[in-house]
């Protein structure tokens, strides 16, 4: 007879390589889902552009605003440049109203105020010793070239009357003008 073997099952353990396989392949699988992942929370390309385009909208107009209202305020301190120099020359006249008559002249404010021009228009009226004045003040240059006129209603003094008032009321004017009693001063 022949003896046949045993057959002996043997447990056996896994050997290194097929743990160290199986400790890899485990990383390599977190791995994958961390790029997948990775790869859908992602931003397109075409997202990218079209962020980009709603910036650059956004920088154009917030520029533009920007030039806007520095423009707006340029303007606005020439314009009260020139109301504070029309007032001015309007001053000057009153000071000088004995040698006020009709005509027109013209000048400049001098190095103070360059670039502003003035022209006074004094016209005379249906009554006597009253006058209409109007300085207009202009500036910029020729092809954008700004003005403001200023009119007002100024007298003369009467030169014929020594005391210049009658019943205690000064000489007739139009309201917001200086009266005069026969002296300037």
């Amino acid at each position: 007879m022949s003896r046949m073997p045993a057959i002996v099952t043997i447990k056996r353990r896994p050997c290194r390589a097929y743990r160290t396989n199986k400790v890899l392949s485990a990383v390599f699988r977190r791995r994958m889902r961390y790029r997948n992942s990775r790869a859908q929370s992602g931003f397109t390309l075409i997202e990218m552009i079209v962020a980009t385009a709603l910036l650059a909208i956004g920088v154009v107009a917030a520029m533009g605003a920007i030039g806007a209202s520095t423009a707006a305020a340029a303007s606005a301190g020439q314009m009260q440049t020139a109301a504070l120099l029309g007032q001015s020359k309007l001053n000057e006249i009153e000071r000088q109203l004995d040698t006020l008559s009709g005509g027109d002249q013209q000048g400049d404010f001098g190095a103070d105020s360059p670039g502003f021009h003035w022209q006074e228009n004094v016209e005379a009226t249906d009554y006597p010793n009253l006058f209409k004045v109007t300085v207009r003040v202009q500036w910029g240059g020729t092809s954008l070239q700004k003005e403001r006129a200023f009119t007002t209603y100024l007298t003369k003094p009467d030169t014929t009357h020594t005391q210049g008032s009658q019943n205690g009321q000064p000489n007739g004017g139009a309201s917001g003008q200086q009266s005069s009693s026969g002296t300037n001063g």
